[in-house]
């Protein structure tokens, strides 16, 4: 039982890790070659609904990633 805990935690964790960085990535390169490969508000409501389904806080969170991206 406890192995089986263990391997749901890590994937979890996973999932959170590449979740964030696949989208930190997309910002980052989008920005930088100045073009946006998603609208702005696209990727400001991907980041906020993974934020708000991996943590569970909606409000703080939503208003800090539309206010950052």
């Amino acid at each position: 039982m406890g192995v089986f805990i263990l391997f749901a935690f890590l994937f979890f964790l996973m999932f959170v890790l590449l979740h964030f960085f696949l989208l930190l990535s997309f910002f980052l390169l989008s920005s930088l070659m100045g073009v946006y490969f998603f609208p702005h508000s696209m990727i400001t409501y991907m980041f906020s609904f993974g934020l708000r389904s991996c943590i569970g806080d909606g409000g703080v969170l939503t208003f800090l990633s539309s206010h950052l991206l």
